[in-house]
């Protein structure tokens, strides 16, 4: 500060305080079954049968991380070596609160020491410079900060709890989606026939298209193309409704409804390409297209290792620890055996997957 306001006033701390340091206990001597508290670096870490201080007390961390942090310790407390302690002149002992807030905006390159272990000396925290108001004014900013920081904290209490609320907003929507609540009215004007028969004309035109592609392979003699996997499960084995389901709403395996792609055991020993390798700890959103190893793979690479391309627009699902985390696949990816890979179907819309295994987590 350059050019004080009238009346304020600069000096160094040791003209308005005596800097001590508190007092060290041994863990015996700590325990949350005793009646005062124990201030350490930064806070509360356990109760004593005695303490030092009548009033608070203005104080500094002076050693380890929060070295040079201003703190202001409750009544009847006891203080560890840990803080130094800023016993004010007998004339200033009501300012203390003032000066807590004063203090906040040191800049603590001039007074903290030592970058493997951060530390505030007495000799150093003496020669700190200070600025104070006079006595009225300071009573007057004392006043306004506390009404105003009571706010700030009623503020911050009240945003910390706004992460939880959008959680249990989210999964409130999701089960509605998924149990079919949002969609109520629109089903009164449909059958479950219609979507029974929809399904079957899908199933039908699969089995067709891969007896097309089996017949295109003895034409050209090419070796017989796999099977889909959901060609080995029937329509009528395996779509079925619940009465505990709404009127329209069906069951059936995801293998019934998606083609899906297990991957080798192999893991690839270069990554010298630009397809993404997926693997669980990246499966943090509903969608997916990048990784946070930075890892890619060449065609090469895949090939080495019998890999399979993931297809944009697949659901990707965990299948080792917590079960059923899933995202949407935006490009293709190449996964690892921690993850299995359901293909984009006509049945079924591949978020709606993602969103039915997060309602099945909770």
């Amino acid at each position: 500060m350059t050019d004080l306001p009238i009346g304020w006033t600069k000096c160094l701390l040791s003209e308005i305080c005596e800097i001590k340091y508190g007092k060290d206990l041994s863990l015996k001597n700590i325990s949350a079954k005793e009646k005062y508290p124990v201030f350490g670096a930064n806070g509360i870490i356990g109760y004593h049968n005695d303490y030092m201080y009548e009033e608070e007390q203005v104080l500094i961390s002076c050693r380890g991380t929060y070295s040079g942090k201003i703190n202001l310790s409750p009544r009847k407390c006891h203080v560890t070596h840990n803080s130094l302690i800023l016993e004010f002149k007998k004339e200033l002992q009501k300012e203390k609160k003032y000066f807590y807030y004063a203090f906040q905006n040191l800049d603590k390159s001039k007074f903290v020491t030592g970058s493997t272990q951060p530390q505030v000396t007495i000799a150093n925290a003496n020669n700190i410079e200070v600025y104070f108001a006079p006595l009225n004014e300071q009573k007057r900013i004392v006043a306004k900060l506390d009404k105003l920081l009571t706010k700030v904290e009623t503020a911050k209490e009240r945003l910390d709890k706004i992460p939880q609320t959008l959680k249990r907003f989210r999964q409130s929507v999701l089960s509605a989606a998924v149990s079919g609540e949002l969609t109520k009215v629109w089903r009164e004007k449909k059958s479950i026939m219609d979507w029974y028969n929809a399904i079957a004309q899908i199933h039908n035109q699969r089995e067709v298209s891969y007896q097309k592609l089996i017949e295109l392979s003895k034409r050209q003699k090419l070796i017989k193309p796999p099977k889909p996997n959901y060609l080995n499960y029937s329509f009528l084995d395996n779509i079925n409704h619940d009465a505990n389901l709404p009127n329209t709403w069906v069951k059936a395996t995801v293998g019934f409804l998606c083609d899906c792609i297990v991957p080798g055991r192999d893991k690839p020993k270069s990554f010298t390409g630009k397809i993404p390798w997926i693997t669980l700890p990246d499966l943090d959103s509903e969608s997916i297209t990048v990784n946070r190893s930075g890892l890619g793979l060449s065609i090469s690479e895949i090939k080495k290792v019998k890999g399979k391309i993931i297809p944009k627009n697949s659901v990707i699902m965990s299948c080792i620890g917590r079960f059923g985390i899933s995202s949407v696949v935006e490009n293709e990816i190449v996964i690892n055996q921690q993850l299995h890979a359901f293909l984009e179907s006509p049945i079924v819309i591949p978020k709606y997957i993602v969103r039915q295994a997060a309602m099945e987590d909770v």
